[in-house]
C-alpha cells in the first residue's frame, strides 16, 4: 500500500521480528487503508525471512534491505532518504494501533506549527501504562541516582523520580509538552530535518532518539506527547541478544550522549560514575558470589558479565571512534 501523494511515510526498522512485523503491517494496511500512507520497511540484515515475508504478503510496501545490521538510527535514516511524505512516522514493528491514532497525531502537528514531533503513550500487552519513554533529558544527577548501584533505593523515592528521571502522569486533557520522545513511535515533520538533520548513526542502539529530541528542542521546536495510546510489546528485536549486551549497549550510548552534549565537567563525571560504578559493582558481585551458594548465584554471575561487557565496550569505543551522522 503506497499512496501516489502520501501524507505520512511510515518507517519501520526491523531486525528478526518477523511475526511482529507481519502483525504491524497487517494492522496498518487494514485500519489505516484510506489514510494515504507510504509504508517503508528498513530491514537490518534479518535472517528470519522478514524481508521476504513483507514483499510477498504486502506487495505495496517498500522493503529496503541492508547487507548488515546498521543499527536503529541507520535504518531510520535509510527510510527517511527514501520517503516522499511531509510527515515521517518512525515506528517499531512491535506496535499495535487503533484506527485513527496516526490521523490524530497528524492533526496535532497541523494545529501546532511550533511542534516538531509528537508521540502517543504506550500500554503493554496487559493494558498497563508503560513508563520509561518520556523521560527527562540525561543529567549527572540522573546517572548517579538511576544508573548506578543507588538505583534500587532511588527508584522508590517519588520526589527523585519526578525530579531527575521521569514525570509520570495518568490523566491529560490534551497534548503535553515533554523533554524527549521515544523512537519506538514518533511522528516528525520532514521539513524539520532540513535544519536539525537525521539521527546520529553513532548511536547504534539507545539514545539516538534522545539526541534527536535535544537537537529539535535546541532549534526552538516543541515536542508533544498526545493522549492517544498504542499497544507496545517492547524490545522484541533484542530478546535473543541477552540482557548483558543490552545493559552494556545502554550505558555505552548514555556515555556517548553525554560526551556529545554535556559540558566538560558533565562528560568527566558521567564517565567516572558509570565506569566507576561498574568496577564497584564487579567487586561487590564477586564478593557476594563467594559467599552465596543459593539460587541468586546465577543472577550474580549475569550482572558480573553485564558490567564486564560494558567496560569492554567502553574501552573499544574509546580506542576506535566513529564519524558523525547528524546531517542528511
Amino acid at each position: 500500500m503506497t499512496a501516489v501523494n502520501p501524507k505520512v511515510s511510515v518507517i519501520i526498522v526491523n531486525w528478526n521480528t518477523k511475526p511482529e512485523l507481519e502483525r504491524c503491517l497487517h494492522a496498518l494496511t487494514i485500519t489505516e487503508k484510506s489514510s494515504g500512507f507510504e509504508l517503508i520497511v528498513a530491514d537490518n540484515a534479518s535472517d528470519d525471512g522478514s524481508a521476504q515475508m513483507a514483499r510477498s504478503k504486502f506487495p505495496g510496501v517498500v522493503v529496503l534491505e541492508n547487507e548488515r545490521n546498521i543499527g536503529f538510527a541507520g535504518g531510520v535514516n535509510m527510510g527517511i532518504r527514501n520517503s516522499h511524505a511531509p510527515y515521517i512516522l518512525v515506528l517499531n514493528p512491535d506496535m499495535a494501533f487503533q484506527k485513527g491514532v496516526i490521523g490524530n497525531l497528524v492533526e496535532i502537528l497541523e494545529s501546532m506549527p511550533e511542534t516538531a514531533a509528537v508521540s502517543p503513550r504506550f500500554r503493554d500487552e496487559r493494558g498497563r501504562p508503560q513508563t520509561g519513554y518520556f523521560r527527562k533529558l540525561p543529567s549527572v544527577g540522573q546517572i548517579l541516582f538511576f544508573h548506578t548501584i543507588l538505583e534500587k533505593v532511588s527508584s522508590r523515592i517519588p520526589w527523585l523520580v519526578n525530579t531527575l528521571l521521569e514525570e509520570v502522569w495518568d490523566i491529560s486533557t490534551g497534548p503535553r509538552e515533554v523533554a524527549q520522545l521515544p523512537g519506538a513511535c514518533m511522528l516528525v515533520r520532514k521539513d524539520v530535518l532540513d535544519s536539525v538533520g537525521l539521527m546520529d548513526e553513532r548511536f547504534f542502539l539507545f539514545f539516538e532518539d534522545v539526541d534527536w529530541s535535544l537537537r529539535m528542542k535546541a532549534a526552538g521546536w516543541k515536542l508533544m506527547a498526545s493522549d492517544d495510546e498504542v499497544l507496545h510489546s517492547g524490545g522484541k528485536s533484542f530478546e535473543h541478544t541477552g540482557s548483558a549486551w543490552k545493559f552494556a549497549r545502554f550505558l555505552l550510548s548514555l556515555n556517548m550522549y553525554m560526551q556529545k552534549n554535556g559540558s566538560p565537567m558533565q562528560r568527566v563525571l558521567s564517565s567516572f560514575l558509570t565506569i566507576g560504578n561498574s568496577y564497584l559493582a564487579l567487586f561487590l558481585r564477586l564478593m557476594q558470589k563467594f559467599v552465596d551458594s543459593g539460587g541468586a548465584r546465577e543472577q550474580i554471575v549475569q550482572r558480573i558479565v553485564s558490567h564486564r561487557m560494558f567496560l569492554r565496550a567502553m574501552r573499544d569505543h574509546a580506542s576506535l571512534g566513529t564519524p558523525s551522522g547528524d546531517k542528511p
